[in-house]
């Protein structure tokens, strides 16, 4: 697992999507508060909800809102890493999943990519590498990074 520390070091990557882009939900956005503001007067906090929670936190606004899809699902295009201007571009899918606990939501995101395209020299060259990363959002719309794992992710080229 990779520290959690190399979050803060994430960069405006992005798996742009062949397709229409993901939403951004900025921590000041109108929506990304609203949510907030409902999960903290005792309002139920929906799917959507601690998804956008996500996108506007410190934890996991990183590169997450302009990464993986705004919604439960998959996008196929490009991930963006970091590196010198303009970065690396690596072809990849991400995927964006919600689960209900009993105290709120699991919000994950997940992206692969093939290894011929980008992996370190302690990594496989061949077939496809992956990177997660895991938040919780309790019932009062707060957000955990609880988990980290996979190959090492192109948007922490430094």
């Amino acid at each position: 697992m990779r520290a959690f520390a190399a979050l803060t070091i994430m960069l405006a990557a992005s798996c742009q999507s062949e397709g229409p882009h993901p939403l951004t939900a900025a921590a000041s956005s109108p929506l990304a508060t609203q949510s907030l503001q409902a999960a903290a007067t005792g309002q139920t906090l929906g799917a959507g909800d601690a998804l956008r929670a996500v996108f506007a936190s410190e934890s996991g606004g990183f590169a997450i809102s302009s990464t993986f899809p705004s919604a439960a699902g998959v996008s196929v295009g490009q991930i963006h890493g970091g590196g010198p201007p303009p970065g690396i571009v690596v072809p990849g899918t991400c995927r964006t999943e919600l689960s209900a606990t009993g105290s709120g939501f699991i919000v994950t995101f997940s992206e692969t990519w093939d290894a011929r395209q980008f992996h370190l020299a302690t990594e496989p060259a061949t077939g496809e590498l992956h990177h997660t990363w895991s938040f919780t959002v309790d019932r009062a719309g707060e957000v955990v990074l609880t988990e980290q794992s996979g190959n090492f992710p192109p948007q922490l080229v430094l």
